[in-house]
């Protein structure tokens, strides 16, 4: 185990660290620095290795803030990435882009999909099918609405809005709650979660479900 500074401690302490970290199997032959793991998936193992050196009684003040910029710079990077995966599923969702939306989902994982006031469609098939058949409908709308210039508030273009997103990431999961907007007009907004799933490095989106929001609900 390579910790800088570790070795400046009683040997008793240097035991009883030892042994917390190796119980919880996070400290291998290499660094900080040095670990090849996915950043998001390796805060869990950051915050055990800090609450072990805590726990322990022994205070290196250069170990513990590096263990804590890791910890900040890892969850930073899991908000931007949930956020451009958000941002990609609502740019497919309003061109038209089946594409798009494909390659957003996952295909590990088990994934389901409730559209407003639909049954629960579950699995990969059933639910990009049932993509497929909505962005036929948003892409020529949009297709529509560029080919002809029109004014943004043309009622034959589609727009969908999310507003008042709410993140919560735990480990490897991302749920996503917002609102959102489409259309114009009488348009009811719709109440919608999504959740997305870590891997390989990205957000994978696992489940959609969008309800209309009851009038006077907002």
């Amino acid at each position: 185990m390579s910790v800088q500074g570790f070795t400046s401690y009683p040997r008793h302490f240097q035991r009883s660290l030892s042994g917390r970290l190796s119980s919880l199997h996070i400290f291998g032959d290499d660094n900080l620095s040095g670990s090849t793991m996915d950043p998001v998936l390796e805060i869990p193992l950051l915050e055990a290795k800090l609450v072990a050196a805590k726990e322990a009684d022994i205070v290196d003040e250069e170990f513990t803030q590096e263990l804590q910029q890791k910890i900040g710079d890892a969850k930073t990077a899991a908000e931007f990435g949930v956020r451009r995966a958000q941002l990609q599923f609502y740019e497919a969702f309003a061109s038209g882009d089946y594409e798009g939306m494909a390659s957003l989902w996952s295909k590990k994982s088990p994934v389901s999909c409730v559209h407003p006031c639909q049954r629960r469609l579950e699995g990969y098939d059933a639910v990009m099918q049932s993509w497929k058949e909505i962005l036929a409908v948003s892409g020529l709308a949009a297709v529509t609405s560029f080919e002809g210039d029109e004014d943004e508030d043309d009622e034959f273009s589609f727009r969908i809005e999310p507003e008042k997103v709410q993140m919560e990431i735990c480990g490897s999961t991302a749920i996503v709650n917002c609102v959102e907007k489409t259309g114009t007009g009488d348009a009811p907004p719709l109440e919608a979660v999504n959740i997305y799933k870590r891997e390989d490095g990205v957000w994978k989106m696992t489940m959609h479900m969008a309800a209309p929001v009851i009038s006077g609900a907002m």
